[in-house]
């Protein structure tokens, strides 16, 4: 479901690459041990250019900075978040953003 999802986006926004899930879980595993002992990673979804982001700590970023083709396009979209989830390795929760002092929706190892 999740590659049907990519597919689409990438269609319909060709200049846009996501993120496979099968990529990020990839990922995730080896940075898991890099996680823990952090409360939380703020999910950090927003659609602007990678140097111009106002969440720096956020998962968004990271995963523009570890591995997104494309580092000006948004990457923690709620599909790969709720495939996170599914995973079982990971909870949701609202906490402050390191970054601003607001609260935001955010993701933590369990």
């Amino acid at each position: 479901m999740i590659t049907k999802l990519f597919d689409k986006a990438k269609k319909n926004k060709a200049d846009e690459f996501y993120t496979q899930l099968p990529d990020i879980e990839a990922e995730m595993r080896h940075y898991k041990e890099q996680f823990k002992g952090k409360e939380y990673i703020i999910q950090g979804q927003t659609a602007c250019s990678r140097d111009k982001h106002p969440k720096p700590s956020s998962l968004d970023c990271w995963l523009r900075d570890k591995y997104a083709k494309n580092p000006d396009t948004k990457q923690a979209v709620n599909a790969v978040i709720e495939n996170l989830l599914k995973t079982g390795e990971f909870e949701t929760g609202e906490f402050t953003c390191p970054d601003s002092g607001r609260k935001y929706k955010s993701i933590r190892v369990l």
